[in-house]
């Protein structure tokens, strides 16, 4: 799910227009509390399966950075915030105080993305409440990169609807149903973006790129129009970027296909 701060339109770009939340921040990470084997520093690697797991309710996350960082979004890959009924408060340091953004009680267990006015901070956490103790992979804080143009619509999916399901079934000797249970499960999207400037391509694009080779990233296409499509992954081979206009203002186009987590 995708939460927007109360008066948000974009950094540069209106929400409309595709989101890459990727190039996360490094700091000194501290949680409340932690269950043994489930360490504070474990959400902050990229690894979906390696939890952190706070003792009581509420809990925070923390990421002291170095020097101050721009800081414009927040993001939470793989979690059961949903399933144990917790809310989650995203929060920034002004010096004196920590400072909600906002709020979000999710309804189920998929990534979370919160967009953001860009603040220069030195600290950042999350704050979780509720009753039922949860489990949280990768969290991570970092300034969001936005698409100068909207993504391509005709033919898009919501990201949501796009988790497949394996399935092995039960069956008796004698023929009888007797269940089955989830194999695996599996998210694969493609991000196409045209129409964008040689420019462009060369100040944000071709880093992007670089680092999507190495390190995953959350990925919306619409954020302010489809809140639910957001998700977690990396790339499926290399993304090399098309010419298909002569004018270098509209001359790029780009295609990024993505295997995700599904939650």
């Amino acid at each position: 799910m995708i939460v927007v701060e109360a008066g948000f339109t974009g950094l540069v770009y209106p929400l409309k227009n595709p989101r890459i939340c990727g190039f996360p921040l490094s700091g000194t990470v501290t949680g409340s509390s932690e269950t043994a084997g489930f360490g504070a520093a474990l959400a902050a690697n990229q690894m979906t399966y390696q939890f952190w797991r706070p003792i009581a309710l509420p809990a925070t996350w923390e990421i002291a950075f170095a020097s101050a960082q721009a800081v414009s979004y927040f993001g939470i890959a793989a979690h059961n915030l949903g399933s144990k009924g917790c809310t989650v408060n995203f929060q920034t340091w002004n010096g004196t105080a920590w400072v909600t953004h906002a709020s979000h009680t999710p309804a189920n267990d998929s990534a979370i993305l919160f967009l953001c006015a860009r603040k220069t901070v030195t600290k950042a956490r999350i704050q979780v409440t509720g009753v039922n103790v949860p489990d949280i992979a990768v969290i991570q804080f970092g300034d969001a990169t936005e698409f100068p143009q909207k993504a391509a619509y005709v033919g898009r999916q919501d990201y949501e609807q796009l988790v497949k399901s394996e399935y092995r079934v039960t069956q008796s000797d004698g023929g009888h149903v007797m269940g089955r249970y989830y194999d695996r499960k599996s998210l694969s999207l493609s991000l196409v973006v045209e129409s964008l400037s040689e420019t462009w391509k060369s100040a944000t694009l071709d880093p992007l790129i670089t680092h999507l080779k190495t390190y995953a990233a959350f990925v919306a296409d619409r954020p302010g129009v489809f809140a639910a499509s957001v998700a977690f992954g990396q790339t499926v081979g290399d993304v090399v970027p098309a010419r298909d206009a002569p004018n270098d203002q509209i001359s790029i186009a780009v295609k990024m296909d993505f295997v995700c987590h599904a939650a």
